[in-house]
């Protein structure tokens, strides 16, 4: 909790030395569930820095530590955690591949919804950015589809929803009106 309140507050090398430690005492007690989540909130801390090897790197870690322990919960959000990663760089094929296999599993590990929405978002977004805007608002849709179905979690998602949504109707106006879409 306390490195959540870090990174919360932008205190990102405090956040990152808590998660550190954290990583260190979940690998010494064989404790999976930390484990998955410190080398998430690293790879998090490390994305929101723009280290997007470092970022990678623990995602993968956290993949292969969810492969190994079938950890349910982190299976069906690591392939999320890494497709974030190529969206960003704009590896925009393996985005949208990462993140129907992160839908996928998510289907096949977890009854949240959230995992789900998040990478039929982040398929929309891989999609909104090759210009392809009838596939981004049928992610977009779907994953909006989910939202009364999550009202504990849905906020991590349903923000950058509701940005991808407004970003996809001022283009859409744009283009209507004959404005420059690139401006």
């Amino acid at each position: 909790m306390k490195r959540l309140l870090r990174e919360w507050q932008a205190e990102l090398d405090l956040a990152r030395s808590h998660l550190h430690k954290g990583l260190e005492l979940a690998r010494q007690a064989y404790a999976g569930s930390y484990l998955g989540q410190n080398l998430f909130g690293l790879g998090h801390i490390s994305l929101s820095r723009g280290d997007y090897e470092e970022a990678s790197s623990w995602y993968h870690q956290l993949s292969d530590y969810a492969q190994a322990a079938g950890d349910a919960f982190w299976l069906a959000r690591a392939p999320n955690c890494e497709g974030t990663v190529s969206l960003e760089l704009y590896d925009l094929n393996r985005a949208l591949e990462l993140q129907l296999e992160g839908h996928e599993a998510a289907l096949k590990y977890s009854a949240w919804p959230e995992p789900r929405a998040h990478s039929l978002l982040k398929a929309g977004l891989a999609h909104f950015e090759r210009a392809d805007y009838g596939r981004a608002e049928e992610f977009f849709s779907r994953a909006w589809a989910l939202l009364d179905s999550d009202d504990v979690l849905r906020w991590p998602w349903q923000i950058p929803l509701l940005h991808a949504l407004s970003t996809s109707a001022m283009l859409e106006r744009a283009n209507a009106v004959g404005l420059p879409s690139d401006s």
